[in-house]
């Protein structure tokens, strides 16, 4: 009876122990998940945000607003430069508010968004003449429809990215003073 007693406990001793060991791994791979998908949701920002065609004395304010904050972006020879510190807490979603103001005080306010998944990107043109035509890049493949602001000067350009793209978006207008500017991104990982 002694040693049934003897073998029942080391059973118990032996399930007792695979049991706290499959409770560790459990643990261990719930944490590296959890950092695994904080990782996922992290991307790099956009490497630049250019812009061409503007005359020299055009006036470019650029404000980045994403979770770790809202900061004034630098503006150099029409490139609007993020700081390492920024590249590296840059995470979806993001905002970024353009304002271009010409000599005479005329304006353009852009407004790109970028959603928290990271494959809608929206750009919200305003200060436009009706008139005015957008032609939009994606990847290098332009758009065939010509896209022209309401009455109001505004016009929401709506572009969707496919996941795992290097995404390239270019946007050109055509107004009296016609400009465009770039943004990319590099290539995300698979968000779940």
């Amino acid at each position: 009876m002694m040693q049934g007693q003897k073998i029942q406990k080391d059973r118990i001793k032996t399930i007792g122990g695979i049991a706290l060991l499959v409770c560790a791994l459990l643990a261990i791979a719930a944490a590296f998940f959890l950092i695994n998908l904080e990782e996922r949701k992290r991307v790099q920002p956009p490497e630049f945000l250019t812009f061409t065609g503007l005359p020299e004395s055009t006036k470019i304010e650029a404000v980045l607003t994403t979770r770790s904050g809202t900061v004034s972006l630098p503006v150099e020879n029409g490139i609007a430069v993020l700081s390492e510190e920024q590249r590296n807490n840059f995470y979806l979603p993001f905002k970024l508010d353009v304002h271009l103001q010409d000599k005479d005080g005329k304006y353009h306010d852009l407004t790109i968004t970028m959603d928290s998944a990271g494959v809608h990107y929206n750009v919200l043109f305003d200060g436009f003449r009706p008139q005015d035509r957008i032609y939009i890049t994606m990847n290098g493949a332009e758009s065939s429809a010509d896209y022209y602001t309401d009455w109001s000067g505004r016009y929401l350009a709506e572009l969707v990215f496919n996941i795992g793209d290097q995404a390239n978006a270019c946007l050109r207008v055509e107004t009296k003073t016609p400009f465009g500017f770039c943004q990319s991104f590099p290539a995300r990982k698979e968000i779940l």
